[in-house]
């Protein structure tokens, strides 16, 4: 019988920090070995899309023999309070690599890139914070939806103290970045990262910028186009050239968008809503985090 491969590390978050570009410039490292589908999601209840059965998640792994580290990346496992326990009891003690970034920023860049993907229909920031309590509620939303409902969350995911904690105390070996300094000094942080998998440090990646989000042109309608193209799939006959149009016609509305910047007013408010949560991270990590404050 052949052995199976389990990952000793984990890229477990946070959303749109930073871990697509980090995942791409691991898969270049000649002693790493990443699975090539990103947010398998495994350890996460009911995730849309993601790896259910234990023998397909593990098949993921199973050219990775010889790798000194062997690991993948779910973004969902950060804010998913039963993932690290899970991960424990499945896999052990492995590293754990977690990005964060100012939560503000966080916040407005998964609602930006929601909207690009076509799996929020509400087109305006400030409609989906209001309804941020709602859908937290509701067992409905959590179950019809495109796509996983903590993403749906925008100020909730930027809670970071009890979604680091949690993983602090499971796992023996976590290695925290910021977001700010991945952006700013990606080969130094590269070089930290190789060195807690106890890989070669020396190696420098192509450190490019992944996953970058684009507003629409008409929001609206990429959640309406994204919803036909999902129902172009299911059809029995003829679905290949209607998919093929729906994505097209998706694409053409991102190409035809515009970058935005989330409002000052709302700026301001989220930072006073976030100060507190912050603080008391700051203090947890022992790092001075008054930047995001600023």
């Amino acid at each position: 019988m052949s052995t199976i491969v389990l990952p000793n590390f984990l890229i477990v978050g946070a959303p749109k920090a930073g871990t697509t570009s980090l995942y791409a410039w691991l898969k270049q490292h000649p002693s790493v070995f990443l699975s090539d589908v990103k947010e398998p999601c495994y350890f996460v209840r009911g995730y849309q899309g993601g790896f259910h059965d234990w023998a397909e998640y593990t098949s993921l792994f199973s050219d990775g023999g010889g790798y000194a580290a062997v690991g993948e990346a779910s973004t969902a496992y950060l804010p998913s309070p039963e993932s690290p326990g899970w991960i424990k009891d499945a896999i052990g003690d492995v590293r754990i690599i977690i990005s964060l970034r100012n939560p503000v920023d966080r916040a407005w860049s998964m609602y930006s890139w929601m909207v690009m993907e076509g799996f929020e229909p509400l087109t305006s920031f400030e409609a989906a914070l209001d309804a941020e309590g709602i859908r937290k509620a509701s067992q409905a939303f959590h179950t019809h939806n495109p796509e996983y409902w903590r993403d749906y969350l925008y100020f909730d995911g930027g809670l970071y103290r009890e979604q680091v904690e949690r993983f602090l105390e499971a796992f023996s070996n976590v290695h925290l970045i910021l977001f700010d300094d991945l952006v700013a000094q990606p080969a130094d942080i590269f070089g930290g990262i190789c060195r807690f998998l106890e890989v070669d440090a020396s190696v420098q990646p192509e450190f490019t910028a992944e996953n970058r989000s684009r507003f629409p042109k008409m929001t609206r309608a990429q959640y309406s186009l994204r919803s036909a193209r999902d129902v172009a799939r299911n059809l029995p006959v003829g679905r290949k050239p209607l998919t093929m149009a729906a994505e097209s016609l998706m694409q053409a509305n991102v190409r035809h968008g515009t970058q935005r910047r989330v409002s000052s007013g709302t700026r301001a408010r989220l930072r006073d809503a976030y100060r507190d949560e912050i603080e008391s991270l700051s203090r947890l990590l022992g790092r001075d985090l008054s930047h995001w404050l600023a």
